[in-house]
């Protein structure tokens, strides 16, 4: 039996579920989230620099980073499983692009993800509030759910 297996993956997921615990009671005790403004929702708040002081500018920027999550998510997956399985194995010998093509989509590919994980980032230090990243983190897990889904559908337990 190989150390992926079912007693594992159960055990992996409580050992990330016991972390999350440990960590947010130590910054619970440290910095009390729950006065400050990390936990707050709804206007009245920075967004890189804008101030969204309405409800109607609130949906607005709710809208936009669902909308460029949801695109990047779905992005991700496909690229990802592409340069996994097409490219990094090497059972697998269709890359689907040329070579030409194929170095630059990766280069390109680092390059924007790089520049997104940075913009993501300011997002938080920004407004210094979980609100933003909170959003799109339910919209990437949402996105990345259903195609995982389909990509187990067909497959036995």
């Amino acid at each position: 039996m190989g150390i992926i297996n079912k007693k594992n993956i159960k055990l992996a997921i409580k050992l990330q579920i016991l972390n999350f615990i440990i960590l947010f009671a130590i910054l619970n005790k440290s910095s009390n989230i729950f006065v400050n403004k990390l936990l707050h929702f709804g206007p009245n708040t920075n967004f890189l620099g804008m101030n969204i002081d309405s409800w109607n500018k609130y949906w607005k920027v709710v809208i936009l980073l669902i909308f460029f999550e949801a695109i990047s998510t779905y992005s991700f997956k496909i690229y990802t499983n592409w340069y996994r399985n097409n490219i990094k194995d090497p059972k697998h010998n269709n890359i689907l692009l040329s070579k030409t093509e194929t170095i630059f989509s990766i280069s390109l590919w680092k390059t924007i993800s790089w520049i997104s994980k940075m913009l993501k980032m300011s997002i938080l230090f920004s407004s210094q509030q979980l609100q933003f990243p909170l959003i799109q983190f339910i919209t990437r897990l949402i996105v990345s759910d259903i195609i995982d889904y389909k990509y187990i559908e067909s497959k036995k337990e």
